[in-house]
């Protein structure tokens, strides 16, 4: 008994200095003497309450080389310019289906894209995509491009094993940026995204970046594009912009610009995030994924060429498959499917036919 006293004494006793050593000794303070080597008679003393902030003697300006993480909404001139067009009479496609596709494969000029686009019937196509395509045409075509700003994308980390989607994907994210900040995005020149894509022997004024074989995402051009660093994602060309857009990025996973978000909203109040994430990359993917003339012309030879014309499967009225040369242009009303012929991230050697795939 005397023992078991004894026990619960000396635990008492140790559970009530350690309350003493807290009331006493916390919250522990921890002083930071800062000198300031260019005086030599001052000596700046500042004191820092662990998991405080400091303090700001003097109201002084304190520059903590910290970049933002975010971008202030507000709507500009142009966004509210756009927003106007919201809510417009529909038109109706101005070409018959036929020379709709057949244009697709004579694309020669920038223009040329957005005459297609516009030439559509808007029943066909998202909602806001006429507007949209030429709004992003519009930011990235400026008419005088000395004085623009320029987001300059460098190739991104493990580029090598991304698919196209997941390139393109990852590109309209910077796209984004790039209208919400009022820049224009550009590739950089020494290594850029997708660069394993284009052979390594390519040469010309694109050098491997996919403006050869997509058209160009502007026609202005920045000395900024030359040199980055391997460690350097992107860059703003003027160095103004206390933007880190790969943290902007990492805290908004989905960016939309403003302008696009609200223009939405107008036309459908109860729009969700994730209808808003899909409706943007599909209207990114399709303004940095248009065909130049190169692309196209050589669509054009895969699609009606001799060596490579295309074949499709009929099933007669017994169930047995006959191979079948595919009409140019498909008819009106075709819906089209993917197929994964294999899986790259397996085996690229295994590839499968079409009978066999569906068989």
């Amino acid at each position: 008994m005397i023992a078991v006293r004894r026990r619960f004494t000396g635990q008492f006793i140790t559970i009530l200095a350690l309350l003493l050593l807290w009331h006493f000794f916390s919250p522990w303070e921890l002083s930071i003497q800062r000198r300031n080597e260019l005086l030599n008679t001052n000596i700046d003393t500042t004191t820092f309450s662990v998991g405080a902030a400091p303090s700001n003697p003097a109201g002084a300006s304190q520059d903590t080389g910290q970049k933002r993480d975010d971008i202030e909404r507000k709507l500009g001139d142009s966004e509210r310019a756009f927003l106007e067009l919201v809510g417009g009479q529909s038109t109706p496609s101005s070409l018959a289906h036929g020379d709709a596709v057949k244009s697709i494969y004579n694309i020669r000029t920038r223009e040329d894209w957005l005459d297609l686009i516009e030439s559509q019937d808007d029943h066909g196509l998202l909602a806001l995509t006429k507007i949209t395509q030429r709004y992003i045409y519009e930011k990235q075509h400026p008419s005088e491009c000395g004085t623009q700003r320029y987001l300059i994308l460098n190739k991104f980390p493990g580029d090598d094993a991304f698919g196209l989607g997941a390139i393109v994907q990852r590109i309209s994210d910077y796209l984004s940026v790039a209208i919400q900040t009022n820049s224009i995005l550009l590739y950089a020149t020494d290594v850029s995204p997708g660069e394993h894509f284009i052979s390594e022997d390519r040469t010309g004024w694109c050098g491997r970046s996919l403006d050869c074989v997509f058209q160009e995402l502007s026609n202005c051009t920045s000395k900024a594009q030359h040199g980055l660093s391997s460690n350097t994602q992107s860059i703003f060309s003027d160095g103004q912009l206390d933007l880190d857009v790969e943290a902007f990025l990492r805290k908004h996973k989905y960016p939309i610009p403003l302008v696009f978000e609200e223009a939405l909203k107008k036309i459908q109040p109860d729009i969700t995030g994730e209808m808003l994430k899909y409706w943007w990359r599909a209207q990114a993917s399709a303004y940095i994924m248009r065909f130049n003339h190169d692309t196209s012309r050589r669509l054009k030879q895969f699609r009606l060429g001799e060596d490579t014309k295309q074949l499709g499967i009929q099933w007669d009225v017994n169930g047995d498959p006959n191979q079948v040369d595919v009409p140019f242009p498909l008819p009106e009303g075709t819906i089209s499917m993917h197929v994964r012929h294999g899986d790259k991230g397996l085996n690229l050697l295994d590839i499968y036919n079409l009978l066999r795939y569906f068989g």
